[in-house]
């Protein structure tokens, strides 16, 4: 599926002046989702595509779907990698970047997941960073204490203007903020209502990010949003792209294992 025919797109910038410029797609991206419980059959041979480090903290998860969640992932990562790099999966060797951001040596594709309790989410890009994030929507959630804690006054009143569409609109900010700063490669910051991201030209102030990355970093960045099933996913890139979305399933495993194109 081409996200981009399927989803919302915003611009967060930091400039003082945005250029004006004509849409142009400049990258791809592939974005691969799953769901746990259609990897049951695969799940064995997954197991035997982690690290030990990977083993030793998903033995620390209490309930076993978030294991099983987490094992998937980050099994799916490799063996996706592997096939980029020709090289078997459990030789690949991921370093940490300065807030701890996995990435590869001399970083030749760049990467980023992201799970729930019972799905999760990869992007890869060969050509720049990019941040992915992906919740579940809960309409039964209570998050106005979260708005007030974590989001500006414009971002409040786009999210409550419509009762009805209040769950989606706080979950479609809430994953727009944290990939655009896993693009960034900040993490959660401290000042999440100085990140607004509800406009479709969103002004960034610099101050915000100065002592956390290098100001190369702060350019401008692109968020596509969208509903899939009944989750919200968000990918931020530095570059406008087309975005090629897989949803894996038992199946469509097996073939990465024989490393056959999807």
């Amino acid at each position: 599926m081409l996200l981009n025919n399927h989803s919302d797109c915003i611009r967060c910038y930091f400039d003082p002046v945005p250029a004006v410029k004509p849409l142009k797609i400049t990258g791809t991206l592939d974005v691969f989702f799953a769901e746990t419980k259609d990897l049951v059959e695969a799940y064995s041979s997954l197991k035997l595509n982690i690290g030990k480090d990977e083993q030793d903290r998903a033995d620390k998860f209490v309930h076993e779907k978030d294991r099983a969640t987490y094992v998937s992932c980050h099994a799916i990562l490799r063996l996706l990698l592997s096939r980029k790099l020709n090289v078997s999966p459990l030789e690949i060797i991921y370093l940490n970047g300065v807030y701890n951001k996995p990435k590869l040596p001399e970083d030749p594709i760049f990467f980023n997941i992201t799970h729930t309790g019972e799905a999760f989410a990869i992007v890869i890009s060969d050509s720049f960073e990019a941040g992915i994030d992906m919740e579940s929507i809960n309409r039964e959630m209570n998050f106005r204490g979260i708005i007030k804690s974590f989001f500006s006054k414009s971002e409040s009143e786009f999210i409550l203007e419509e009762p009805d569409k209040a769950s989606d609109r706080f979950f479609k900010l809430w994953t727009r903020k944290e990939a655009f700063l896993k693009a960034l490669g900040t993490g959660i910051a401290d000042n999440l209502q100085g990140v607004e991201v509800s406009g479709n030209e969103n002004h960034i102030r610099k101050e915000s990010f100065e002592n956390l990355v290098p100001v190369s970093v702060l350019r401008e960045h692109y968020i596509y949003s969208f509903e899939y099933l009944h989750y919200v996913l968000s990918i931020a890139v530095p570059y406008e792209s087309e975005i090629i979305f897989h949803h894996l399933s038992g199946s469509s495993i097996f073939s990465i294992f024989n490393k056959r194109i999807l």
